[in-house]
């Protein structure tokens, strides 16, 4: 790297050994080559998991998504969301069968052993 930018910041010795550790693994000539290959490792995995969706003025969600951008936020597990939205519209779509009915029953009531009056 030429000039330019540079970053500069404190951290604990663990840190830096933990580093140090990569840095020698993996044969980077410096500490600071090291430091720049993985902080571009972990944001490019932050942006990838946390992608921005286009939001135009006059959409429901154009006032949250503004000012969500002002602040900082962490990635949202997005898969994680979709398999869980995908699981509810398959529970609501089945509601009216009889599987549907008999999964919603209290798991307490279904496995909860209760004492027999015979002896």
């Amino acid at each position: 790297m030429g000039g330019g930018p540079f970053l500069n910041i404190k951290a604990p010795k663990e840190l830096l050994d933990r580093l140090d550790d990569y840095r020698f693994a993996t044969r980077r000539p410096s500490r600071a080559e090291a430091a720049r290959e993985l902080l571009d490792r972990a944001l490019k995995a932050f942006f990838e998991a946390s992608r921005v969706e286009p939001v135009r003025p006059g959409d429901p969600d154009y006032a949250l998504v503004r000012s969500r951008r002002r602040q900082p936020a962490e990635a949202l597990p997005i898969r994680e969301i979709e398999a869980r939205l995908a699981r509810l519209k398959r529970a609501r779509a089945g509601r009216g069968s009889a599987f549907a009915a008999g999964a919603r029953r209290s798991s307490w009531t279904s496995t909860t052993t209760r004492p027999s009056s015979r002896s």
